[in-house]
């Protein structure tokens, strides 16, 4: 009975101290520490029933198809900008360019030197030995 006694009052203490511990690193936390904390919590996010409800204004033309006259305004402030511009390169010179950047790589490519037929059938023979079966 003592035996136990001895072993609960350590143990008590032993968390004690570790409590203390605990206690100590919280007071050290950086500064972001707490709001990440929050965050985790999820303590900081606005209920869904919180949300306002947005009314449609019955004067509102956000769901109305537009005009002609919009649309050929829009269009025209399209054609105007630089990026609505087609391309300056053709399909020719892309496969042009292409292959010239294929020669220049070619060019640098040094000779195979792969074993030859004779090489890999001399490698064959040497490492085929009979082996055990059971």
């Amino acid at each position: 009975m003592r035996v136990l006694l001895i072993l609960t009052f350590v143990l008590l203490s032993a968390c004690a101290g570790s409590f203390d511990r605990v206690r100590e690193l919280r007071e050290q936390a950086p500064d972001w520490y707490a709001a990440r904390k929050v965050e985790i919590a999820g303590e900081a996010y606005p209920r869904i029933r919180n949300i306002p409800i947005l009314e449609l204004d019955a004067n509102e033309r956000s769901n109305a198809p537009l005009t002609r006259e919009e649309i050929d305004a829009a269009q025209a402030r399209f054609s105007e900008s630089d990026r609505a511009s087609p391309p300056e390169e053709t399909p020719e010179d892309l496969q042009a360019w292409v292959a010239g950047i294929q020669e220049e790589l070619s060019a640098n490519v040094p000779e195979a030197d792969f074993l030859t037929e004779e090489d890999i059938q001399a490698l064959k023979e040497r490492f085929d030995v009979p082996r055990a079966r059971l």
